[in-house]
């Protein structure tokens, strides 16, 4: 295929509906390397071209729909995110000759989440994260809180003589993420409607409870073990990273190992887990081993929702967190699954419309309410 001469008539705005569908095809079945070179080669070419202006609306559409119909799986993030990119080489031409059937009118602009938590600490004050000033720092006897310019906030000498029964916590609503240096050293990024009860003499009890999802970047101390408890696993480490998934509405618990090394117990099992490794079970499941992508369980930690093959229902309690917006169904839905990337900064009509064109489910945003159906019809 002569490719650059279709991208040369997409960019002067000449290509016709079949060039854009044939360069479209013949997309999805090159490499992520090759989808790189060639999103390199369109923009040089839109620089040289007197029509390079595109519309940012049309961009913000359609710029993740090459990654979702993709078939390719092993992708790690990164090269999702490549591809995903690679949209803006049909932006020009696709969206006029493939008008969405969704309808836009019903769809309120949802923005998605951002950094957001609070902080409760043992004694019982609450501090806002996100709204305290960078630079700033707030103490009492025994603790210290301090956010650097970064924005990335630290907390320090916990232990406030009340004995290790007592606990700080961190929360981050629907709709929030936050990242966090805790007392040891160690990093923990938080993923939206979580929250993380630690020790408040965490300097000599390394114990945490989690429910949601997290991300660990363990400080190593030989002398004193980190240990996480969600929902019925327990995780021992000694200087590790790893992800832990435990929210209550999806009945189960993952851990999944980074590096480094750690220790799973479930009731009777126990598990040591190696780097790529991925624990799963719950209160009345077995639990059980096996390989993962580890760029597609932390992808959230670095900006993008990452399907594999999963259930429309998984994806919208992922959407429904993040966005802090509720999901109704209409329609039966089983069977319907979809494989991409899509980057979570989108605003909600522009990732439910890609999620429509992609997949058989059709949705509609009424009163912060997500409404979703099953197409009628195989046409996008």
């Amino acid at each position: 295929m002569n490719y650059r001469l279709i991208l040369e008539r997409i960019a002067a705005g000449q290509a016709t509906p079949e060039e854009v569908t044939a360069l479209q095809q013949w997309l999805q079945q090159q490499s992520a390397e090759k989808y790189h070179a060639i999103m390199v080669e369109y923009e040089s070419i839109m620089m040289q071209s007197n029509s390079g202006a595109v519309d940012e609306a049309l961009f913000a559409r359609i710029n993740q729909q090459i990654a979702v119909q993709s078939p390719v799986r092993q992708l790690n993030w990164w090269k999702y995110a490549a591809a995903a990119c690679l949209a803006a080489v049909i932006a020009a031409g696709l969206w006029w000759y493939y008008p969405s059937h969704t309808n836009t009118k019903e769809m309120a602009t949802v923005a998605p989440g951002k950094d957001r938590a609070v902080l409760q600490l043992a004694g019982g004050k609450v501090l806002e994260l996100d709204t305290m000033a960078t630079g700033s720092q707030w103490s009492q006897p025994g603790v210290a809180v301090a956010k650097a310019d970064s924005g990335l906030v630290k907390i320090d000498n916990v232990d406030d003589g009340k004995g290790t029964n007592e606990f700080s916590e961190l929360r981050t609503p629907r709709g929030g993420q936050f990242a966090m240096i805790l007392p040891d050293g160690s990093r923990v990024w938080l993923n939206a409607a979580s929250r993380l009860r630690f020790a408040s003499n965490f300097n000599k009890e390394r114990k945490i409870i989690l429910e949601g999802e997290a991300c660990f970047e363990v400080a190593a101390n030989a002398s004193l073990p980190f240990e996480v408890v969600a929902g019925a696993q327990k995780i021992a480490v000694l200087g590790t990273s790893f992800n832990i998934s435990a929210y209550r509405d999806e009945n189960k618990v993952s851990t999944t190992l980074l590096t480094g090394a750690i220790k799973v117990r479930q009731q009777q099992q126990s598990v040591v887990l190696r780097p790529g490794e991925q624990a799963v079970g719950g209160e009345q499941e077995i639990m059980t081993v096996a390989n993962v992508n580890t760029d597609n369980v932390i992808a959230w930690k670095k900006g993008w929702f990452i399907f594999d093959d999963n259930d429309i229902k998984m994806i919208m309690r992922q959407v429904s967190r993040w966005y802090d917006v509720e999901v109704i169904y209409e329609d039966d839905l089983t069977g319907i699954t979809l494989t991409g990337a899509i980057q979570r900064k989108q605003r909600l009509e522009d990732l439910l419309y890609t999620l429509e064109r992609a997949g058989k489910a059709r949705f509609t945003i009424r009163d912060h309410k997500i409404y979703v159906s099953r197409k009628t019809s195989t046409i996008n």
